[in-house]
């Protein structure tokens, strides 16, 4: 029997491995029975609250997981020591605000997906949603990556206003259809430049909440960035950067972009048959 679910919680995961009989079937399930599943318990870690404390450790190995986020994706095989694969999923948002002629207008976008990445292959989807004054956008990108080919297979989605990243079917009724060679991530699932801002004048700091945090990169004045990141099995990373528009600037922005990692180094990902029936 197999536990479909996130495992990422204390109490989740005393009850996942109950039921689970010792295979763990995580995350977000690809359309028609598509899986990333995790074959041992939990994975690697970045390490725990209490060597943070007192041996200051944890943000090495979270930039090592970061700088490797998008280049494993990709296909590029790991660096000795690094990540072999992962499982991730993210959300983004971002508001700018304008004023013009004492008129206000408020443009919005959000993005929330997951991606999955192993020796073989990279799956990504994701669900952004637009807002600028009254118009409305909703867009779902679907997409495999075959690394030992360097093909790409997309799913059509036939109503983007119905799909997320939590979708899972009944049956695997799903159409793919050979798209290229061209791959690629969301750019805002780079986060390489923010961690290497860290230096002797820009600090990480561990909270009283066992929570990591820093300044991301110097800004222009008016901006400001902080990153802040927990350590362990289930990672996670946040960072926020916010801009107080002059009147000549145009208005004020917020962006924020939260990850999620979980199975580092122990995810498998296990294609539908509408997938692996058209790959070439």
């Amino acid at each position: 029997m197999k536990k479909k679910g996130r495992i990422c919680g204390t109490i989740g995961l005393i009850l996942s491995l109950a039921l689970a009989g010792g295979t763990v079937v995580y995350g977000t399930m690809f359309h028609g029975n598509t899986v990333g599943k995790a074959e041992k318990l939990v994975g690697s870690s970045t390490g725990t609250v209490f060597d943070g404390w007192f041996k200051h450790t944890g943000f090495d190995e979270t930039k090592a997981l970061v700088d490797q986020t998008v280049v494993l994706a990709k296909g590029n095989a790991a660096t000795e020591g690094g990540y072999s694969s992962y499982s991730l999923s993210f959300n983004y948002s971002s508001m700018l605000s304008v004023k013009v002629n004492d008129k206000e207008t408020v443009m919005q976008g959000t993005a929330a997906g997951v991606i999955y990445t192993d020796a073989a292959y990279t799956y990504v989807k994701y669900t952004t949603r637009t807002i600028d004054d009254r118009a409305a956008m909703v867009e779902s990108e679907e997409y495999v990556l075959v690394k030992e080919t360097g093909a790409v297979y997309t799913r059509t989605n036939p109503s983007p206003y119905t799909e997320t990243p939590g979708d899972s079917m009944f049956s695997d009724v799903s159409t793919w259809k050979y798209s290229g060679t061209t791959f690629d991530v969301p750019s805002f699932l780079d986060l390489t430049g923010v961690f290497a801002s860290v230096s002797a004048d820009n600090k990480v700091y561990i909270t009283p909440t066992g929570e990591y945090k820093f300044n991301g990169p110097v800004l222009p004045e008016g901006a400001e960035g902080v990153c802040k990141f927990t350590v362990g099995f289930c990672p996670t990373i946040r960072y926020t950067l916010t801009t107080t528009g002059t009147k000549e600037a145009g208005g004020d922005s917020t962006t924020t972009v939260a990850l999620q990692y979980s199975n580092l180094n122990n995810t498998k990902i296990e294609l539908p048959a509408s997938l692996t029936e058209v790959i070439i």
